[in-house]
């Protein structure tokens, strides 16, 4: 018997401590980091500022991440690192603004990963070129380290007069706009452009490993429930009197 509660005891707590590691990474994973570019708007000969913005990025150690638009609207003429990358205490940054027609890289590595929860990771500056909507949607993202799954990642974009493709003159301009100053817009004003984009122009980028932690939380749950039950059974048996009147 006490053999039978040995063995017991140690599924047990095999069973606990798959729950204990296994469950936060679970969670973490299925979160993943979230990246998002901002929208904006202008006329023609303008500059707009387009952030990308993380989400569920604490100890993130870096990545690179794809940008591609419309090279006909739009053209970017600068990047600069956003202050989740720029207050890292150990950082490097580059970017390809010629990466491909319509294409921009952006890279960055946090030797020490203590990066932000939250925060923006880079700034581009677009001139404006034609009237239009041009669309900016990111791809072929990657993060380090490898536990830190992408789970999601939403498109932004830029309209340019009102909004007509075409070339010519842009409509009259708010005079208060001083149109040598990029406008920056923020992600908070925008979500429901952003969000609607994502719905009915690009579907969003899933990342992977959630589903195999997941599978083992849930196989580590049902492990513990069972064995509870067994343990309980046990010491109902072991606590019975027998007929004698003692107790095992």
């Amino acid at each position: 018997m006490r053999s039978i509660i040995k063995v017991y005891l140690i599924k047990l707590i095999a069973a606990f401590l798959i729950l204990v590691f296994i469950m936060p990474q679970g969670i973490a994973a299925a979160e993943g980091l979230k990246l998002s570019a901002s929208s904006g708007k202008g006329d023609i000969g303008d500059q707009v500022i387009i952030t990308i913005k993380a989400e569920n990025a604490a100890g993130s150690e870096g990545g690179q991440l794809l940008l591609t638009f419309d090279l006909d609207l739009i053209k970017p003429v600068s990047v600069e690192a956003g202050g989740l990358i720029a207050e890292a205490d150990s950082v490097m940054h580059m970017a390809n603004l010629e990466y491909g027609p319509g294409q921009l890289m952006y890279m960055w590595v946090t030797v020490y990963a203590d990066t932000a929860d939250t925060g923006v990771v880079c700034k581009i500056v677009f001139d404006l070129l034609k009237n239009g909507e041009a669309l900016i949607k990111l791809s072929e993202i990657v993060v380090a380290p490898d536990t830190l799954a992408v789970a999601t990642a939403l498109p932004g974009k830029i309209i340019i007069g009102d909004g007509s493709a075409g070339p010519g003159d842009s409509e009259t301009a708010d005079p208060d706009q001083d149109a040598g100053q990029p406008e920056e817009s923020s992600n908070e004003d925008n979500d429901d452009e952003i969000d609607e984009d994502s719905e009915k122009n690009d579907e969003p980028i899933t990342g992977t490993g959630s589903d195999d932690n997941s599978f083992y939380y849930v196989i580590g749950f049902v492990t513990l429930v069972f064995l509870l039950t067994i343990g309980f059974a046990l010491f109902k048996r072991l606590r019975k009197p027998d007929a004698k009147g003692i107790k095992r």
